[in-house]
C-alpha cells in the first residue's frame, strides 16, 4: 500500500515545485502548488528520500534522510516533515517624509511600509532622510528637519516588526551641544542596540548609541573626512570611507581595532571611496574609475584588481562569497547603468546593462554609497532612480541574472537596506 510523506511549505514565492527523490536520485514524484499550507504525498514505497522545494523565484530548500518504512502490508507509517523557503527582506526609502517600501520575497515585489506622518514633524520643508539600516527586522530611519529658524534638527525612528510599526524615538542625539544636524550623513548599525552614526567633512566629531538609539555620546573623528561610511568586520574591527578626500579630506580609507573608535589612516590612496565591501581581511574600496583591494587589512593596497570595463565609474561593490564579487556603477559617458560580476578576485568581469524601466536618459543616483545590497551569497538587489523612476533589481542566483521588480516604485529612491546579521 506504501506510505504517507507529508510536508508543509511555510513560506516563501509562489509558485512552488515539490520534488520527492529516492536514495538512487531519482525523482518519484512530483507536485506544484500555488500556495503554502501542509500537503502529502501518497503511496511512498520503502526508501530514504529527501524533498526538495523550488519557489517562484529560484530558492531551493532540501530536507534530507526521510526514512519511510511499511511494517506489514497493511500498515501505513506516516513521515511528517516541515520545509521552509525563509523570506528575504529588503528596504528601499525615498529621500522625504518617511516613504518606505518593503520586500520580503527577495526584491520581488513590494509593499508600502512608511512611517505614519502622524509621528513625524515634518518642519517647514518636510522630513529630509539621513540614512535607514536594519538588523533583522530592527531598523532605524535618522532624519532631520527644519526649524521656523532655519536649524536642523535630528529624528531617530525605530521599527522591531520589519516597518509594519515605527515609533519617533526620544533620543537625546540633539541634546549634544555637538550636533549638527545638517552635518549627520550616514547610520551604521551594528546589532539592535549598536550603531554609530558619521559626519561631514566640517564636523569633528562622530556619535555613537548603546542603548538602541535613546542616549548618544560624541567622539573625536580622524580630522578631514567626509564619512559617508562605516562597515564593520568584527565588533572590535571597523572601517570608515571618506567620499571627498579630494576636496580636502586628508584620508580615504580609515581603520579601528577599538570599535569604531580611534579612526586611524590606512595607506589608500583613491580620489573618491564610495563604498566598501570586507571578507575577513580581505577589503575592497571603490570609487569613481579607481577600486582598490588589500588582503592583509588595509596594512597595503597593491592586490592586483582591475575596472570592469574602460571609464566603468563605480558606485557600490559586494563581495558575496570567497571568488565572487558584484560592481554596480554607470558607463563612462553616463549613459548606461551596469552592473558587473567577477569570480576570479576581481581580475576579469562579465557586464550588464541594467536600464530604467521605462527607459530614461538619466540612469541611477547614488546617495552615500546605498545603491546595493546582498543579504547572503545567491539574493541581491540593486536601486535604480533617475529623479522620476525607481527600479529594483533583483538576483536570486549571485548575480548571474538580474530582473526588474513588478512593482512600481516612486521618486527620489535614496537608500536600500536588507536584513542583515548583527555583528557579533
Amino acid at each position: 500500500m506504501g506510505s504517507v510523506v507529508s510536508y508543509k511549505i511555510e513560506s516563501g514565492t509562489p509558485n512552488y515545485v515539490v520534488e520527492l527523490i529516492n536514495s538512487l536520485s531519482v525523482v518519484v514524484d512530483t507536485h506544484i502548488h500555488e500556495n503554502g499550507g501542509t500537503y502529502e504525498f501518497e503511496g511512498v514505497e520503502d526508501d530514504t528520500y529527501s524533498i526538495k522545494v523550488t519557489d517562484g523565484l529560484g530558492v531551493e530548500d532540501i530536507v534530507s534522510n526521510i526514512v519511510v518504512f511499511c511494517t506489514t502490508t497493511t500498515t501505513t507509517t506516516t513521515t511528517t516533515t516541515t520545509t521552509t523557503i525563509p523570506p528575504v527582506y529588503f528596504w528601499i526609502t525615498r529621500d522625504k517624509n518617511g516613504i518606505v517600501e518593503r520586500s520580503s520575497n527577495g526584491g520581488a515585489t513590494w509593499e508600502d511600509k512608511s512611517i505614519p506622518p502622524g509621528i513625524i514633524i515634518p518642519g517647514i520643508n518636510g522630513l529630509t532622510l539621513i540614512d535607514m539600516r536594519f538588523v533583522g527586522q530592527t531598523g532605524y530611519y535618522l532624519a532631520k528637519y527644519t526649524t521656523g529658524g532655519f536649524a536642523s534638527v535630528a529624528q531617530l525612528f525605530k521599527t522591531v516588526d520589519g516597518g509594519d510599526t515605527w515609533v519617533n524615538l526620544p533620543t537625546t542625539l540633539n541634546a549634544l551641544s555637538s550636533v549638527a544636524a545638517a552635518s549627520l550623513l550616514t547610520l551604521y548599525v551594528l546589532d539592535a542596540n549598536t550603531m554609530w552614526i558619521g559626519t561631514t567633512l566640517s564636523q569633528t566629531l562622530v556619535y555613537r548609541s548603546i542603548n538602541g538609539g535613546t542616549t548618544f555620546s560624541s567622539f573625536i573623528k580622524l580630522a578631514s573626512m567626509f564619512l559617508n561610511k562605516y562597515e564593520f568586520e568584527t565588533p572590535t574591527i571597523a572601517y570608515a570611507i571618506n567620499q571627498s578626500p579630494i576636496i580636502g579630506g586628508s584620508v580615504p580609507v580609515a581603520k579601528s581595532t577599538f570599535g569604531g573608535f580611534a579612526l586611524v589612516a590606512t595607506p589608500a590612496v583613491i580620489s573618491s571611496a564610495y563604498d566598501i565591501t570586507l571578507s575577513g581581511n580581505t577589503v575592497i574600496v571603490a570609487g569613481g574609475t579607481t577600486i582598490l583591494k588589500s588582503t592583509n587589512a588595509g596594512v597595503t593596497w597593491l592586490d592586483p584588481i582591475n575596472i570592469p570595463e574602460p571609464n566603468f565609474f563605480t558606485f557600490g561593490i559586494k563581495i558575496i562569497s570567497s571568488t565572487v564579487i558584484i560592481a554596480t556603477g554607470i558607463s563612462g559617458d553616463g549613459l548606461n547603468n551596469k552592473v558587473a560580476r567577477s569570480i576570479d578576485g576581481g581580475l576579469s568581469w562579465i557586464v550588464t546593462t541594467l536600464p530604467i524601466t521605462p527607459l530614461s536618459g538619466n540612469v541611477q543616483s547614488l546617495v552615500n554609497s546605498k545603491t546595493m545590497e546582498f543579504p547572503n551569497s545567491t539574493n541581491g538587489v540593486i536601486m535604480l532612480s533617475n529623479g522620476t523612476l525607481t527600479n529594483a533589481w533583483y538576483t536570486v542566483d549571485g548575480g548571474l541574472n538580474w530582473n526588474v521588480s513588478s512593482t512600481t516604485l516612486g521618486s527620489n529612491a535614496r537608500s536600500i537596506a536588507t536584513a542583515k546579521n548583527p555583528i557579533v
